[in-house]
């Protein structure tokens, strides 16, 4: 799986608050989940992997596109979730 330099500069411009969350965990999200999510309405070709990450146990979500026709996934964004 591979993260691309294009969506890493994205986090980077839109959130450089969250750059160093997303970069030190994405890795333990996408190996062990806590959950799942799949919005075929949104794109049938994404699924989101969500854990809780770092010493303030955040909601950090990965989202990954799947390539079928190329063999690829990609992180396609990771950003941590809005709690209650």
């Amino acid at each position: 799986m591979q993260v691309s330099p294009e969506r890493i500069r994205h986090i980077a411009a839109r959130h450089p608050e969250w750059m160093p969350l997303c970069l030190a965990h994405m890795a333990d999200v996408l190996a062990a989940p806590e959950y799942l999510g799949y919005r075929p309405e949104r794109d049938i070709r994404r699924v989101e992997f969500v854990r809780r990450v770092g010493s303030e146990r955040r909601l950090l979500l990965v989202a990954v596109k799947f390539l079928d026709h190329r063999n690829e996934a990609w992180v396609s964004t990771a950003h941590p979730l809005k709690t209650p």
